[in-house]
């Protein structure tokens, strides 16, 4: 190859651009904003208050047993999980996967979400949700 070259150049250019690309996108995935990732996909439905809105509040999600929020009128499916044996009780982590597959997590559950596929989205979220409870 003779460096001088548009062929080798371009190539450089094009091979510069790619790993550009792959360098970026992990600081791109840890920076998302977990507040505007909520609003996005759970704002409509539920604040990170103790008011209710067409979802049940969030405030002391952490540690709530699932379906226990008053006055909010749950699906039975999500009552029997509060009801097990162990009671379904939230974390990050049964958050986590509840937001990953709502339907699947909790059969016949009311939430309309559809799954939120990304890890990384779903962090950003819990994050949040922690951060905007913790103070309620």
């Amino acid at each position: 190859c003779d460096w001088s070259s548009d062929v080798c150049s371009s190539d450089l250019v094009l091979a510069g651009a790619v790993w550009a690309v792959v360098l970026a996108a992990p600081a791109a995935s840890a920076g998302l904003d977990g507040e505007k990732q909520f609003k996005r996909k759970c704002g409509a439905c539920h604040f990170v208050t103790d008011k209710k809105k067409l979802g049940p509040g969030l405030a002391g999600i952490f540690g709530r047993t699932a379906g226990t929020f008053k006055p909010f009128n749950y699906s039975r499916s999500m009552k029997a999980a509060g009801r097990a044996d162990p009671p379904l009780v939230w974390s990050a982590e049964t958050i986590d996967a509840y937001l990953a597959n709502p339907k699947e997590y909790i059969p016949k559950n009311k939430m309309s979400l559809r799954p939120i596929r990304k890890a990384e989205e779903r962090a950003a979220i819990i994050k949040y949700m922690e951060q905007a409870t913790a103070a309620q």
